[in-house]
């Protein structure tokens, strides 16, 4: 990295500064790699040997392999546990006190879950997850938890970012739904780049959505999910707009071909109840855009 327009000593030596704590990031990260990959390892190289032992010795290494294994998926649950605690107490409550209304076989189910969590953020949701059934018995399903027992980081990084353009929809009766949008052309006079361009940024494609769809999380529709009223407000996490039919008739708003199926509904609500996402600052302008052009609506910035 290269300080432009500094004097020669201040720049060298900000670059050295600046190389030396990228380097540190770096090794850090590489010994945090290592030691998971070590205690994989050590567990195979202990089995590996397994043949070349007696009966008295293939009995202890049998045991010693098991200490090992629980012993890693208890330090696995710990940390999820002390994280699920920290984030009540940033809601001004407690993980015992909570945790006393919940079921128990969904505890239970919960810790068989997660105990083989060894990547960070996955730990993040875990706890997040917990936090949330502590505080509201019954809103996560036990289907979920197997759902994120299967799913992979990538996976679980593309339905990250759908949550990150989560929209609610505020209807005349009072009613809401939460929901994302993947526009898809009808109209072939619209600029098609534009889409494009929009689903490029995302970081997935269709692959990352049939994944979702396969594990539950989304449901599709061919023809997409349509909805008809006098008017709705589309509400981005604070920005809003009124969408209204440019012919005095209901409008159509058109949900696109994929959203949140029941499990994914759930997952959404828990990992952002705190809106901790990195909202998309163009998303609201680029709905404006869609919903006016392409599907033919008055829409008024709020």
């Amino acid at each position: 990295m290269e300080f432009k327009g500094l004097p020669a000593p201040i720049s060298s030596g900000a670059t050295a500064i600046a190389e030396g704590i990228g380097n540190a990031v770096k090794n850090s990260a590489q010994a945090k790699n290592e030691l998971r990959y070590k205690a994989s390892s050590a567990l195979i190289e202990e089995i590996m040997t397994y043949n070349d032992l007696d009966i008295s010795e293939k009995h202890e290494l049998s045991e010693s392999v098991i200490r090992r294994a629980q012993k890693l998926k208890r330090q696995n649950t710990k940390k999820i546990i002390e994280r699920a605690d920290d984030i009540l107490k940033n809601r001004k409550n407690n993980l015992l006190k909570t945790s006393e209304k919940v079921n128990t076989g969904w505890m239970l189910e919960f810790l068989d879950n997660c105990e083989n969590t060894t990547d960070e953020d996955m730990k993040e949701i875990w706890a997040k997850i917990l936090a949330s059934e502590c505080e509201k018995p019954g809103s996560v399903s036990k289907r979920l938890l197997w759902i994120l027992r299967v799913i992979d980081k990538p996976t679980a990084e593309i339905f990250g970012t759908i949550c990150a353009h989560t929209l609610v929809y505020k209807y005349p009766d009072n009613t809401t739904s939460t929901q994302f949008i993947i526009p898809y052309l009808r109209d072939k006079s619209y600029d098609n780049r534009i889409i494009d361009d929009f689903i490029s940024s995302l970081g997935f494609g269709s692959n990352g959505l049939s994944e979702l769809q396969n594990l539950g999380l989304i449901d599709h529709c061919y023809y997409g999910f349509v909805r008809h009223y006098d008017s709705i407000i589309i509400d981005y996490y604070g920005n809003k707009l009124r969408v209204q039919n440019s012919h005095n008739n209901k409008v159509e708003i058109d949900l696109g071909q994929y959203q949140y199926s029941r499990y994914g509904l759930e997952l959404a609500k828990v990992i952002y109840k705190d809106k901790e996402c990195e909202k998309d600052n163009n998303y609201i302008d680029f709905l404006a855009e869609f919903l006016a052009v392409e599907r033919k609506n008055i829409v008024e910035k709020l």
